[in-house]
């Protein structure tokens, strides 16, 4: 059976199959997409030179595997740490940049990933997920500031931009307008209550 990417062989548990995708993200967040081997990968899972065979069916497998991960990780982290202090909206912008600053290599290593054109199909039902749950935290982030979907959603979007740039780019003077934007708006929206 294959999940992710990964080949699972019925005595495989959940936390095995988590823990190799692991292993092998680090690789390439640590080497870098092109410069990651199989051998790499198979080394890092103290496993033999194609050793990791067992486990993906080829290189791209382990990409795709990892790419999930990664996107998942950096989504679930950084929407916690916004929701965690969204009340604060300075804090969160505050803290939203530092957490960007821990995960801009795994973010580094997804957009590699999706701008290879080889992985464009198999990655774009990733992307289009991510995508459907931006209304989602607005609607969390709107509960949470208890306005309307409609007043948070394009500063959601505007965030979520500026935040992922920032990962890409580590370029303050590019991102922190807009992260001062939405902080700026959220204020407000909390003082007017």
């Amino acid at each position: 059976m294959k999940v992710g990417g990964v080949v699972i062989d019925k005595n495989d548990n959940e936390q095995k199959v988590s823990s190799v995708v692991n292993v092998c993200l680090e690789q390439f967040v640590s080497k870098g997409l092109m410069s990651t081997t199989s051998r790499d990968l198979s080394r890092a899972l103290n496993l033999q030179s194609a050793g990791m065979y067992s486990y993906f069916q080829n290189k791209d497998d382990a990409v795709i595997a990892c790419a999930e991960s990664a996107a998942k990780k950096l989504e679930d982290d950084l929407i916690a740490v916004a929701i965690e202090n969204v009340s604060s909206p300075y804090e969160m912008i505050v803290k939203l940049r530092e957490k960007a600053e821990q995960l801009a290599p795994m973010m580094r290593f997804f957009t590699q990933v999706c701008a290879t054109e080889k992985y464009e199909e198999r990655i774009r039902p990733v992307l289009s997920s991510l995508s459907s749950r931006y209304e989602d935290y607005a609607k969390r982030f709107a509960r949470e500031l208890n306005v309307s979907v409609d007043t948070v959603l394009p500063y959601v979007y505007i965030c979520i931009t500026a935040i992922t740039n920032y990962m890409v780019y580590q370029e303050d003077s590019y991102v922190m307008p807009q992260l001062t934007l939405v902080a700026n708006v959220l204020d407000d929206i909390m003082k007017s209550k």
